[in-house]
């Protein structure tokens, strides 16, 4: 890796916000399960403790939902897409949500506009449609589509309901959900084909809060009924995103159901193994890119005549240089030298665009 030291002299389907179907406000904090609920695009976001004091922390027995974040919505769907078990194509929501303090998950600042709402609709169409455009594509949901019969299509559609739903709500389905969406699967599968039907209900399950949200109902605590803590599938969801920004991995879900993320040795013990995974370095990124924030310095013009050689790719450079330094300072030095080093990246085919005074110099 080449670096500049700068101590020597150089050159160089929601509703709008507010609303429900009916047109009734929803309560802040307040959910309805299923494909057809609604929620206020403003819940607010609670995020409390680090990873392995989270299992003791407990809230208030009211519900709590985590805002989507700008980045973490389209990870989440690039995941989705990639599982085998819903390879539903990479897609991404076209329209940059509305950012508050400089993140683009603040829930007291984002709201679900009709242009989101409907951005997010035609998303999950498209995705849909992909997913079930094929023979092929059908038997990547379940190999019972590839062959599926008028005997056969009832039973097959609740298999893949019930293998690709938990997935999205990242939790367990709760009793009498599968029903709700296979009730969708009818609707669709009327006057239509299996294909429809099954489409129906990845519509469904893409704009549904569930999906869209990160919703913690918690459960009591032994000691303090009163109170309520993560359930597992809560625990892994909130690591997930702190540290990947997307949906828990297979590891992740499997150790949830077995009750291992109650505990602060079982939180540790994911949250290290998740340290060790690219993914991060990938959310680290993200996260500076917000904090400082670099994300548009790609985007800086200058005026042609005072600038002659100014160009974009200048703006690029910028944010890359920064971007790599600070990464090499989070993994391979100490957080402490992010304020403190002398140094800087070089990007490679970067023309030295800063002057550093000299030490002393005034």
């Amino acid at each position: 890796m080449d670096y500049v030291n700068f101590n020597r002299p150089t050159r160089g389907v929601l509703q709008p916000e507010g609303e429900e179907a009916g047109g009734a406000p929803l309560e802040r904090g307040v959910t309805r399960s299923g494909p057809r609920c609604t929620r206020r695009g403003t819940c607010r976001s609670r995020q409390r403790g680090s990873p392995s004091d989270t299992p003791d922390h407990t809230t208030r027995t009211k519900p709590t939902a985590g805002a989507r974040s700008e980045g973490s919505g389209e990870a989440t769907l690039l995941e989705f897409s990639a599982l085998p078990s819903a390879p539903f194509g990479a897609c991404a929501i076209t329209s940059s949500e509305e950012v508050g303090n400089g993140f683009g998950n603040d829930a007291d600042t984002l709201s679900v506009s009709s242009l989101l709402a409907e951005q997010l609709s035609t998303v999950a169409e498209g995705v849909a449609r992909r997913a079930t455009a094929t023979p092929a594509a059908l038997a990547k949901l379940h190999p019972c589509a590839s062959n599926v019969t008028t005997e056969s299509e009832g039973a097959c559609a609740r298999t893949i309901v019930e293998r690709i739903a938990p997935l999205a709500y990242r939790r367990p389905l709760a009793a009498g959900e599968a029903d709700e969406l296979l009730a969708l699967y009818s609707v669709g599968r009327t006057d239509a084909t299996f294909d429809v039907g099954i489409a129906t209900v990845i519509e469904a399950l893409l704009q549904s809060p569930d999906f869209l949200y990160r919703i913690e109902w918690g459960t009591p605590d032994p000691e303090r009924p009163e109170l309520r803590r993560p359930t597992g599938d809560e625990m892994a969801t909130r690591l997930s995103y702190l540290l990947w920004g997307t949906m828990p991995d297979e590891e992740l879900r499997r150790a949830a159901q077995a009750g291992e993320l109650s505990t602060k040795e079982g939180v540790r013990a994911q949250a290290d193994r998740m340290l060790e995974d690219p993914r991060l370095r990938t959310t680290v990124r993200f996260f500076f890119d917000n904090l400082l924030p670099i994300s548009n310095l790609a985007d800086l013009e200058r005026n042609a005549e005072a600038f002659p050689t100014f160009s974009r790719t200048i703006g690029w450079f910028m944010r890359e240089e920064t971007q790599r330094f600070v990464e090499h300072e989070i993994f391979e030095g100490t957080c402490r030298s992010l304020a403190t080093s002398p140094r800087s990246v070089r990007c490679s085919g970067a023309t030295p665009r800063r002057s550093t005074p000299s030490p002393g110099s005034t």
